[in-house]
């Protein structure tokens, strides 16, 4: 009786309430397929009537979905390879360490840098961040201590003993001084807050676990193609005098990469 009166009124029938089918789970039942759905990797594709749309999807731990599209991922891999290929502290050691100690001796260094650094923007984006909005004394704490450590970095650099001295008594830097040398790197925090600020604004686990990812990637290309530079210079340095030319050369970029933070 209630269809044929809103159909003599001008309704359609298929968008009255007798129409509708409405599914109610109970409580247990809803728990469960949220419970199991938030333990997978959802892949969904959806055609756009202009530019056909790929997003993957990564459940968070608070039930939301964070979609990284391909231009946001291309604009985020380009960002990575172009901050961590040009010159900068991270940079420059390698290169140094790849021209005193060659490629094999510089692993743990290249590895401390290619996953520690992602493993700091992971922490970073997660909740250090917060702590220098919260007390900007931090920043300037964290200045002084990594002025002073780059300084005897560069000492260290500029009194490089030649490769064939170097094997018997010097020593590339480890896989966790590398590690950690990234938390008083100026540039390494410079890069770290502007691809959370750019591309994990909303600082959800799945969009800084891109953003980390995508770092290790890159890292490894940029700290596999500096040391190897470095390597490759060895040839010419052979003449006492060329290294330490060279190792002044990178000990002072080593000491210039510090006047952005400083200026700043």
């Amino acid at each position: 009786a209630d269809t044929r009166r809103r159909q003599a009124e001008g309704e359609s029938p298929t968008f009255s309430a007798s129409a509708r089918l409405l599914i109610r789970p109970s409580r247990d039942s809803a728990r469960n397929i949220l419970r199991s759905m938030s333990s997978r990797l959802l892949i969904s594709c959806e055609n756009s009537r202009h530019v056909p749309h790929f997003a993957i999807s990564l459940r968070v731990m608070r039930g939301n979905y964070c979609a990284m599209t391909p231009d946001l991922f291309l604009g985020l891999a380009a960002f990575a390879l172009a901050t961590t290929c040009t010159p900068g502290p991270n940079n420059v050691m390698l290169m140094a360490s790849g021209a005193n100690f060659g490629f094999r001796r510089s692993l743990p260094h290249m590895l401390g840098i290619a996953l520690g650094f992602p493993g700091m923007i992971l922490l970073v984006g997660l909740g250090v961040m917060q702590l220098f909005e919260t007390w900007p004394l931090l920043r300037t704490i964290l200045l002084v201590i990594s002025v002073c450590y780059l300084g005897w970095l560069a000492w260290k650099v500029a009194h490089a003993a030649p490769p064939g001295e170097a094997r018997a008594t010097g020593s590339p830097l480890s896989f966790l001084q590398a590690a950690a040398f990234q938390w008083v790197n100026p540039k390494a925090w410079t890069m770290a807050l502007g691809a959370i600020t750019l591309y994990a604004a909303s600082r959800d686990v799945s969009a800084v676990l891109w953003v980390s990812g995508t770092y290790v990637a890159a890292a490894v290309l940029s700290t596999s193609a500096w040391t190897v530079a470095g390597q490759q210079l060895r040839r010419l340095l052979i003449n006492g005098t060329r290294l330490r030319i060279f190792n002044y050369t990178m000990a002072a970029l080593l000491l210039a990469s510090m006047l952005p933070a400083l200026l700043a």
